[in-house]
């Protein structure tokens, strides 16, 4: 017989100690009672010569002795090098493809709460039943042991712009709709508007299909906005904003690996524009995309 490596002896060791299955009932088990059959095949008592596959593409693993039913599918390399439970099996089937897929466009989850503690409490009395109902969740928790409040509104507001693709706007126009980003790009042409980027417009500015009372007085500087494409009867107002009024003005948050919106976002906080064209202008250059754009105009950089 063949004397056993060292690492051979090591494997073993780690699969006797780290892989080899155990039945239980409770949650989170596999066994409904004592001594029933395990929900992961590893009561099976049939040995299998060769690893073969059953009908919806699963692999059956080659287990030639009755000491290898119990062993977790794995790894041997994975194994030694990492000393610790580690569970690998093939995947390669539809069946794969359909059970990500579940997973991606399964939905928040629903859940039928039922509250114990208001026996005491009147059906009608919401204010109560929500207090003693209401959930906090992780983001709360955290406000809260910062020690920022929840209520009153903070001070100075928060105003957050989102940045659209082409693609996107079009989609808005063509449905009658608008968005902050074609206010910005329609806003009046004189001095005071011209050199606004996207988030200062909204710093100084707001619009509306109404304006308060208080937009009336000419040092407001209260305008409709023309070529924006909205229902018939319908018409967009910019205004100033309040010189007492504080507020910060935010660009939506956007990753590096989104793509192209990423660099339409950084030319969109720097640069003023009346539209995509103009972002993508560079000196006398019409750029085809915006990240050419953004490094012609030493935003981004290659390191």
């Amino acid at each position: 017989m063949p004397v056993a490596s060292e690492e051979d002896n090591t494997y073993f060791e780690l699969v006797n100690s780290l892989l080899l299955h155990k039945c239980f009932v409770g949650p989170g088990g596999c066994q409904k009672i004592p001594g029933g059959p395990c929900s992961r095949g590893y009561t099976n008592t049939d040995v299998r010569h060769a690893t073969a596959f059953d009908e919806k593409g699963y692999p059956l693993y080659k287990r030639p002795l009755h000491e290898d039913l119990r062993v977790v599918p794995h790894c041997k390399d994975i194994l030694l090098d990492w000393k610790g439970h580690c569970n690998v099996e093939f995947a390669g089937s539809t069946y794969t493809v359909l059970y990500l897929y579940g997973y991606l466009f399964k939905g928040n989850k629903k859940l039928r709460v039922e509250l114990g503690n208001t026996d005491d409490v009147d059906r009608e009395d919401e204010i109560t039943l929500h207090l003693r109902g209401r959930m906090v969740t992780s983001n709360d928790a955290f406000w809260r042991i910062m020690g920022y409040d929840t209520y009153p509104a903070p001070d100075p507001s928060v105003m957050k712009i989102k940045v659209k693709t082409p693609v996107a706007l079009q989609m808005e126009r063509e449905k009658f709709k608008t968005c902050d980003l074609e206010v910005y790009f329609c806003r009046p042409e004189n001095a005071e508007m011209n050199d606004l980027s996207f988030s200062a417009f909204y710093q100084t500015f707001d619009s509306g299909y109404k304006y308060p009372q208080y937009a009336l007085g000419n040092e407001h500087n209260l305008y409709e906005i023309q070529g924006l494409n909205i229902k018939a009867g319908r018409t967009m107002y910019i205004y100033r904003r309040r010189h007492k009024e504080k507020i910060i003005v935010r660009l939506g948050m956007i990753y590096i690996t989104a793509g192209e919106i990423y660099y339409l976002r950084l030319l969109l906080f720097h640069y003023p524009a009346r539209s995509f064209q103009d972002l993508c202008t560079v000196g006398a250059t019409v750029h085809t995309s915006f990240q050419s754009a953004a490094f012609a105009r030493g935003i981004v950089r290659i390191l």
